[in-house]
């Protein structure tokens, strides 16, 4: 089971990351692989050819990318963690080199046929206006905040609330306020002499999809508190938790295909090359660079739903700095996360100290209220609060169902396990790699903690 959700969420991955991505490959807002190419040469068999050759080397990449999925699910979960991480890295480096590859084709074979360039002529102030004056309030924002906050406070009185899953539910439903700050960021798209049309056109690309994420955080906000509830009953109660997973994610990609449509029905309906910046020089494979523009934060010409950062002053460049290192810290300390390790235990007059990696117990001798020599591990249904769970190894806070939090150190394919006791404290388990080696460890816990 636990090979199938690993790898049906690196498949959903994939799948979300070439329908976003795709774009690039089309002509889309005035541009064919982040190069503005003139309206009347979209059509040019050099340029169709280097957008097809593109194309075609991303979805072979995906192609092999969703093959793998096939041998990620006969691997052991301990190995296959480790390769469902590196394989999404690889996958987007991949095809980011091969991308940027064909960015510098296309924009040389501007330089070469001197496509024409052009910058925005037409700016109509008084659009801004009557769309800011349609679009929902930053107030009415609150709205699913309130809903999801009162709604929890209001659970904590009939159960104890999963803390974990309701941290989940904020950061979930921020990340749909986060899409509609992305939008409302957007520049407005002026594609006509016409003000009706510029209009019509801008309204479809804002103020309905506004309209639609707001409907959808408001349902989901209701959800998240139910949810939140019957997981809380019930912590092994895992559906009501998949259910809003499930809802979010398609929530998600229906925001996606909105604004996907409507932005090929904006570049479809652009009159002339004159509506069109030509601001290539500021555009790569990772994201934007103009000294000029003072924001850190600029709207993605390619997917509205995202902000992409400025590295090109200061600020921009620093958190752009920084998010990459954080990017490459996550990548190795997940992987060092999931990696084998051993326990190590000290003895001394007073106490044992146990620890593995990020997790540590000291047991003082005067707190210990029984240590149990146990046949084998409590046939309870097991749920990892934190920590890791492989089929090898199990370490860190996890749940057994009619015992409660408990910190585990153990070698799961060793069958005897010691159970001890701790006043105020969670019970620990704790083996080693042979039953042989949990006897042995046993008899020294025994005389060292029970000793009088």
């Amino acid at each position: 089971m636990l090979n199938l959700i690993i790898v049906s969420s690196y498949l959903l991955i994939i799948f979300l990351n070439f329908f976003t991505s795709k774009r690039v490959f089309k002509y889309n807002n005035g541009k064919i692989l982040l190069t503005t190419i003139p309206i009347n040469n979209i059509d040019d068999v050099e340029v169709k050819e280097i957008a097809s050759r593109a194309f075609f080397h991303f979805k072979s990449v995906t192609a092999v990318a969703v093959m793998f999925s096939i041998v990620m699910y006969f691997l052991d979960d301990s190995l296959l963690m480790i390769m469902y991480i590196l394989a999404i890295y690889l996958y987007i480096v991949i095809n980011m080199i091969l991308i940027n590859k064909s960015i510098k084709e296309m924009r040389k074979l501007k330089k070469e046929k001197n496509y024409a360039t052009f910058t925005r002529k037409y700016i109509d102030l008084s659009l801004h206006n009557e769309i800011y004056k349609i679009s929902i309030g930053k107030k009415m924002w609150l709205i699913p905040l309130i809903i999801l906050s009162t709604g929890l406070l209001g659970v904590s009185f009939f159960v104890k609330l999963h803390i974990y899953l309701s941290i989940l539910t904020f950061i979930l439903l921020i990340s749909f306020l986060a899409i509609d700050i992305a939008i409302k960021k957007s520049p407005l798209k002026i594609i006509s002499d016409n003000k009706e049309k510029n209009f019509y056109f801008n309204k479809m690309k804002t103020i309905k999809i506004e309209e639609k994420i707001f409907i959808i955080a408001n349902v989901l906000s209701v959800m998240y508190v139910f949810s939140v509830y019957f997981t809380s009953i019930d912590n092994f109660n895992l559906l009501a938790f998949l259910s809003v997973m499930i809802a979010t994610l398609l929530s998600y990609l229906y925001i996606a295909i909105s604004l996907q449509k409507a932005d090929e029905m904006i570049s479809q309906n652009i009159e002339d090359d004159k509506f069109i910046q030509d601001d290539d020089e500021f555009y790569d494979i990772l994201g934007y660079k103009n000294p000029n523009d003072k924001r850190i934060l600029i709207p993605d010409p390619i997917n509205s739903s995202k902000l992409i950062i400025n590295r090109g002053n200061k600020k921009g460049k620093a958190v752009f700095t920084l998010f990459s290192a954080f990017t490459v810290f996550v990548l190795f300390f997940s992987i060092f996360a999931i990696l084998p390790s051993d326990y190590d235990i000290k003895f001394n007059e007073k106490s044992i100290k146990i620890s593995a990696k990020f997790y540590n117990d000291k047991i003082e001798k005067s707190k210990v209220e029984s240590v149990t020599l146990l046949e084998e591990f409590p046939k309870q249904r097991v749920i990892r609060t934190n920590g890791t769970g492989t089929s090898y190894q199990s370490y860190g806070n996890f749940n057994v169902q009619n015992v409660g939090d408990v910190r585990l150190y153990l070698f799961n394919k060793t069958k005897k396990v010691i159970e001890i006791k701790i006043k105020n404290q969670k019970t620990i388990y704790v083996n080693m790699k042979t039953d042989k080696e949990t006897e042995d460890l046993y008899e020294k816990i025994e005389k060292n903690l029970l000793k009088k």
